[in-house]
């Protein structure tokens, strides 16, 4: 169980763009971010830039966070110098956050590959963009994103901007 006044997550709070790869790591945790200015949370990482792959992975938290920002079981936020491969993943548990907040990642500004994800976890924004699997998807140049065989099972809600898979995509992306 972690608690922290700023963003809080299991392993790190920003990758600093390494090549990581994880395959049926099973991650369990209580995260709880108190702050009040905007922050990132995350079961796995607050932020998340590099290089990472997840093989058979999951992820079954509690998160909560209190100040604006983004939350999810994996990443709070994907930044835009980072990459994610995704297969056969899911997320269970629950994720309550005031600003973006998703079973994957709360805010997606880099690139990703993502097949076979489940979310079984319950989101909730008391704020805006809650989506089961991307809360806020935010385009940058040379971003590409492909999502294939994903389920969302969790119950989404959210102020504003609520969705199945996206909670918010920027108008000016196009996303496989």
């Amino acid at each position: 169980a972690f608690t922290g006044g700023k963003g809080c997550s299991l392993f790190a709070n920003d990758t600093k763009n390494n090549v990581v790869t994880w395959t049926n790591v099973h991650f369990y945790s209580s995260v709880t971010s108190t702050g009040s200015t905007e922050c990132y949370s995350g079961a796995v990482f607050s932020a998340m830039s590099g290089k990472h792959t997840f093989t058979e992975c999951t992820v079954d938290a509690v998160i909560t966070q209190s100040a604006a920002g983004a939350a999810a079981p994996f990443a709070g936020i994907l930044k835009a110098t980072g990459v994610i491969n995704a297969v056969g993943c899911s997320s269970a548990g629950s994720v309550d956050a005031n600003g973006n907040a998703s079973g994957f990642v709360g805010e997606m500004q880099g690139s990703c590959t993502v097949s076979g994800f489940t979310n079984n976890a319950l989101i909730s924004s008391s704020g805006h963009n809650a989506g089961g699997i991307v809360g806020y998807a935010k385009i940058s140049s040379g971003v590409v994103r492909d999502f294939s065989d994903c389920v969302n099972y969790g119950s989404v809600k959210a102020k504003s901007a609520a969705g199945g898979i996206y909670g918010c995509q920027n108008a000016n992306e196009t996303a496989n």
